[in-house]
């Protein structure tokens, strides 16, 4: 059961109800959420909430007209010829890989950008003209500059843990592989590594303009020097607060599902596990437990990679699945099943919802229930191969009033 498919509240709602008739179902995070909602959080501590307010204003503004959006490809015609994009895509609020292809296009399209804001705000009677003109000011600033080259090195990070979250084939160790990493690498650049990358940072925003610090009221410089007060003032508060907020979602769900990943072989050598780590799971799920001997199939099982027989170490359950013998050790075989069933994502079942939206339009408004379960079915598994041959020759074949064949 996925947390994101059911209230926070454990004492009402769906995972109540579920808990009440399968008192053993293991409330589980949704991974690819969790790492989202840590990005949304994060992207509304300042200056970083500003920064993706003023890029996402800029790109509604652009997308706005065809007039304006047609001034925005001859900007980069003109300025840009060797450029690869010629739009920028809109900012998703839930896919948050998106939101690094924006950033990155913005960044690469920023003359063409700050041409085309400069040519609007000379448009006699345009109604948008101050507001080009306030956007042009913004996106001069030092810290939006800091901020945008901070948000790039950040999302590019993240960007193949998200993609990798949404797939269907992961399971739950993989995915606490992956944010354990994403965890180490950020931590990496905080302590031992930090400088190096935002040193790079800082490079990147100094080619985009003038990195310099700019005196507000009440707000004195942290640092004399440009380089030291942005590093203490956007780039390590936003970076803390990323990796705070992971191990706040992350540690927890890891916690709760830790007891069944221990029986995983390399688990089993790494942390040297013992039969008494196993005795909460075991009286969790002990009435749909086989009849066997736990401790004596432990014992056979962790010897089988004390000294392994395999030349390949199973690192998931469905890899252990294939090497556990269901006949001579069927209490673990079960554990393992249980392991390889608990959820990590939601996503694949939520875009069968999204996809509602495209396939029961206005056009298909009588469309019966088999017809739509068929279309969305070809929809979501679009690498399936369809024979257009055979579907032909089925729909020949029914009685109809027109001979087909």
């Amino acid at each position: 059961m996925s947390k994101q498919t059911a209230p926070k509240d454990s004492k009402a709602g769906v995972q109540a109800i579920i808990k009440e008739h399968h008192p053993a179902a293991v409330y589980v995070h949704c991974a690819a959420h969790c790492l989202n909602l840590t990005l949304v959080n994060s992207s509304k501590i300042l200056p970083i909430g500003p920064a993706f307010t003023l890029v996402s204003r800029i790109i509604t503004l652009l997308r706005g007209s065809a007039k304006r959006s047609d001034a925005f490809c001859e900007n980069i015609r003109k300025l840009q010829p060797e450029a690869s994009k010629t739009a920028i895509p809109k900012m998703s609020d839930t896919r948050w890989v998106e939101r690094h292809d924006a950033v990155l296009t913005f960044i690469q399209l920023k003359p063409s950008i700050e041409a085309t804001l400069e040519d609007i705000s000379n448009w006699p009677g345009e109604s948008c003209a101050s507001d080009c003109c306030a956007y042009l000011a913004s996106m001069m600033r030092s810290e939006f500059l800091i901020a945008l080259m901070s948000m790039k090195h950040l999302l590019g990070a993240t960007k193949a843990t998200s993609i990798a979250l949404q797939g269907p084939p992961l399971e739950l160790p993989q995915s606490m592989d992956h944010i354990r990493n994403l965890r180490h690498l950020f931590q990496q650049w905080r302590d031992g590594e930090g400088n190096g990358r935002y040193e790079k940072v800082h490079s990147d925003a100094a080619k985009l303009g003038d990195i310099r610090i700019e005196g507000r009221r009440g707000r004195p410089p942290v640092a004399s020097s440009a380089y030291d007060h942005f590093r203490q003032t956007v780039y390590l508060p936003f970076l803390d607060f990323v990796l705070m907020d992971l191990k706040e979602r992350f540690v927890g769900a890891a916690s709760s599902c830790a007891q069944v990943c221990k029986l995983l072989p390399r688990w089993i050598s790494e942390k040297d596990a013992q039969e008494e780590d196993f005795d909460d799971l075991v009286q969790l799920y002990e009435g749909i437990l086989p009849d066997g001997d736990f401790p004596s199939e432990f014992e056979v099982w962790k010897n089988m990679w004390r000294f392994p027989l395999y030349t390949d170490t199973p690192e998931t359950f469905t890899a252990a699945l294939r090497v556990c013998h269901k006949a001579t050790m069927p209490v673990i075989f079960t554990l393992l099943q249980i392991g390889a069933s608990l959820p990590v994502t939601v996503c694949t079942a939520e875009r069968s919802f999204s996809s509602m939206k495209l396939l029961k339009s206005y056009l298909r408004s009588n469309m019966k229930e088999d017809r739509l379960s068929n279309l969305a079915l070809i929809y979501i598994h679009k690498d399936v191969e369809i024979n257009v041959e055979e579907v032909i020759d089925r729909f020949a074949a029914k009685n109809r009033r027109l001979n087909f064949v």
